[in-house]
């Protein structure tokens, strides 16, 4: 397995949005000590908590892994 150095977000894209509720896709690549850039996008539902001014986070799905952001 391999140690990873740095998680870099390089994209986003809004979903869909209803009240307080969204639903993004976010593109990961993960940096490792071997130099490999393995890549992820995953689908997130997040919901804003008034109460704490904060967004949580209340689903992931959709996860792809790809062994390198440009395939």
């Amino acid at each position: 397995m391999n140690s990873i150095n740095n998680v870099e977000v390089y994209q986003l894209a809004n979903l869909s949005h209803f009240q307080n509720n969204y639903k993004i896709k976010i593109w990961l690549k993960y940096l490792t000590k071997d130099g490999t850039q393995p890549c992820e996008s995953q689908e997130v539902e997040v919901i804003l908590d008034r109460n704490k001014a904060q967004w949580l986070i209340d689903r992931i799905n959709n996860i792809e892994q790809k062994p390198d952001c440009g395939s």
